[in-house]
């Protein structure tokens, strides 16, 4: 081989092992935003096989005869890779336009690829009746009078992509236009360039250089996902804590403690216990940022229905199903649901035989809870539609999707209950 197939079999390998990379660091990173993600990963696995196709038609140079049908796989490769990516970058646009317009829907990604159908039909018919490029018998590469056509595609689906992305520009973040005009226009130039000079690789490396620029532009968004989210999770955090130190419980639960120390003090003294432990655990809250045993939240729980049956005079049934204690849970995630299935569901104890159940078990790999109430139940479609009286759930949520990678449920409809199950994988 020659010092310039060296050179270019050194770039795409690099340029290989930098898009696995990237597409494996998108994966790991999807949780922000798991629709760009898949789209992206496809579009940077898509340039993986493109440059590895190349790779091969650098050594295919020294195939034999009986190499033929192989040369001819991955000529077609090479240009089906080729035009595959402009459909699928159409696609990953479309969504980061959607997101950052609040819906707006494009559907020129659906012409994209409808040009690509078309251009696969070319191509195809190349196959039976060569038009576009053939292979001599030594395996070499003859384009033919309309060799152009699978650039000319490539290179229309580019301009229409661009000029969606000038149109909505504005929605799009400095380092996402750098990123996305850069991996329309590098390749553009480059296939202008090979009219002039057909024996570079100018396509391939301007497509490891738009892969990079796209790849840093998520991992930036990504970047700041994360602070944005961390700072929602500190407001939680202070939510919570404000929630548990409210005057109304304190005041509530020492009112309880008075009446109970003149009538009854033994269960004055219990419920100073389970006063204490509640305000002790939120205390320890202020400086925990990580999971938390299950066994330590099912015991504030405990403490914490303890004092609210006293005030209740005992017309709430609690029942506990304690069948999985193996894995952890964002802090006060159970305690605020079963608030919520208390104060809400059953009406602060308004409802007839109200009854709270509060299961653990362990199925399928995944460790599941279930905080479950004989209440007033809701309309699950209309909360999620108005989240502003279901503030505390819709947060326990999002904590439990960051902090665990789990899952929360909601099973609820009016005058038959609410059964929220949380979801944890192994």
């Amino acid at each position: 081989m020659t010092a310039e197939q060296y050179l270019r079999i050194s770039v795409e390998l690099w340029g290989c092992f930098f898009c696995i990379i990237a597409a494996v660091a998108v994966f790991i990173t999807r949780r922000s935003d798991q629709k760009g993600a898949k789209g992206l990963i496809w579009v940077i696995l898509c340039c993986v096989i493109l440059m590895s196709s190349e790779i091969l038609l650098v050594f295919a140079t020294e195939m034999t005869e009986s190499d033929y049908n192989i040369l001819r796989i991955i000529h077609f490769s090479n240009n089906f890779m080729g035009m595959l990516i402009i459909p699928l970058v159409a696609e990953y646009v479309s969504h980061i336009i959607c997101v950052r317009t609040d819906g707006t829907r494009i559907y020129w990604s659906t012409v994209e690829w409808g040009l690509f159908v078309l251009g696969i039909i070319l191509l195809i018919i190349n196959e039976v009746s060569p038009y576009i490029y053939f292979l001599g018998e030594d395996g070499e590469y003859i384009g033919l009078a309309f060799f152009f056509v699978p650039a000319a595609v490539i290179f229309v689906g580019l301009l229409m992509t661009l000029s969606v992305v000038i149109v909505y520009i504005r929605y799009l973040a400095n380092i996402e236009k750098v990123a996305i005009i850069s991996f329309l226009l590098l390749p553009m130039l480059s296939m202008i360039m090979l009219l002039y000079d057909d024996g570079k690789f100018y396509t391939n490396i301007a497509i490891v250089i738009s892969v990079m620029i796209m790849f840093f532009a998520y991992e930036i968004n990504y970047s700041d996902y994360m602070v944005n989210l961390e700072k929602d999770l500190n407001d939680e955090k202070l939510r919570i804590i404000n929630q548990q130190m409210q005057p109304h419980f304190i005041f509530n639960s020492l009112a309880l403690i008075r009446y109970l120390c003149r009538t009854n003090p033994q269960e004055a003294v219990k419920s100073i216990d389970d006063f204490s432990v509640c305000m002790r655990k939120t205390t320890d809250f202020m400086g925990h940022s990580q999971c938390t045993d299950v066994a330590n939240e099912i015991d504030l729980v405990k403490h914490y229905l303890n004092i609210q049956k006293k005030r209740f005079n005992e017309k709430i049934d609690i029942e506990f199903s304690i069948k999985d204690e193996d894995f952890s849970i964002p802090p006060f995630s159970i305690q605020t649901l079963t608030e919520n299935a208390l104060h809400h569901g059953l009406c602060d104890g308004q409802v007839e035989d109200a009854k709270i159940v509060i299961k653990t078990e362990k199925i399928n790999g995944n460790h599941i809870v279930v905080i479950s109430d004989n209440g007033v139940g809701f309309n699950v479609s209309e909360a999620q539609n108005d989240e502003s009286g279901h503030v505390g759930i819709s947060n326990t949520r999002k904590r439990i999707e960051v902090m665990c990678n789990g899952e929360l449920v909601i099973d609820s409809k009016p005058d038959t209950g609410t059964s929220i199950k949380i979801i944890i994988p192994e």
